[in-house]
C-alpha cells in the first residue's frame, strides 16, 4: 500500500511539471486576455476619434455648423411690398422672393411666360453652408408666380430658375435663420441668408 501511494504521488508531480513546461498556467491565460481586451478597446477608442475628426466639418453632414459660403447675403423679407429679395441673373433675367401670412414664400417672376420659378425645402439644415447639393426631385411645381410653399425657421431650400434666356436653370440656395416679430408678438416676416449663383 505504502509503494502505490509513492507512485501515484510521483505521478502527480510528473503531471504538474508537464503542465509548467507546455505553459498552460492558468495566470498567463488571464494576462494574455486581459492585454488584448486593452488592445481592442484602444483601437476603438482611436478609431472613434478619428471618425468624429473627419465628419467634424463636414457641410454634407446637416447636423454640422459650417462657415456661410462665399456671397452670402443676409435679408429681411416680409408682407411689405419694400422687403423682398430681387434675384438678379442679368441678361438672363430675374425673381423676387417675398413672405407672406402666415409663413409662406412668395415667389414672383413677373408677366414673362417665358420665365418660371420653382422651390425645393431641404429639411433641416445647421445653415447655409450646409447646403451643397441640387436635388433631382422635390421641387414645386414651376410657375410664374407661387405661394405656396412653407417658410420654415432652420430649413434650408433650393431655387430653381427657368428662363428662354438661359440654357440651363439657374439655381440660389437659401436658408431661413429666424422669424421676425413686432412689439405684439406677431409674426410678419422672416430672416434669411442666401447666394447665387448656387453651382455647387
Amino acid at each position: 500500500m505504502v509503494m502505490n501511494f509513492n507512485t501515484q504521488q510521483h505521478n502527480f508531480g510528473a503531471m504538474e511539471t508537464e503542465t509548467i513546461k507546455n505553459g498552460a498556467s492558468p495566470k498567463s491565460h488571464t494576462s494574455r486576455g486581459n492585454f488584448f481586451n486593452f488592445s481592442i478597446v484602444c483601437f476603438l477608442a482611436t478609431s472613434m476619434s478619428f471618425i468624429a475628426g473627419c465628419n467634424k466639418d463636414d457641410p454634407n453632414n446637416p447636423s454640422n455648423s459650417v462657415p456661410d459660403p462665399e456671397g452670402t447675403i443676409t435679408a429681411n423679407i416680409s408682407y411689405e411690398p419694400m422687403n423682398v429679395i430681387r434675384v438678379d441673373f442679368l441678361e438672363k433675367g430675374a425673381f423676387q422672393i417675398g413672405w407672406k401670412v402666415p409663413s409662406n414664400f412668395i415667389l414672383y417672376c413677373g408677366s414673362n411666360f417665358s420665365q418660371k420659378v420653382s422651390i425645393c425645402d431641404l429639411g433641416i439644415m445647421s445653415g447655409l453652408g450646409n447646403i451643397v447639393q441640387i436635388p433631382s426631385s422635390g421641387f414645386s411645381i414651376p410657375a410664374q408666380e407661387s405661394s405656396s410653399v412653407a417658410c420654415e425657421v432652420g430649413h434650408g431650400y433650393i431655387l430653381k430658375y427657368e428662363s428662354s434666356l438661359s440654357l440651363e436653370p439657374l439655381y440660389v440656395r437659401l436658408y431661413v435663420v429666424e422669424l421676425i416679430v413686432n412689439i405684439y408678438d406677431e409674426i410678419f416676416g422672416v430672416k434669411v441668408k442666401y447666394q447665387y449663383p448656387f453651382e455647387p
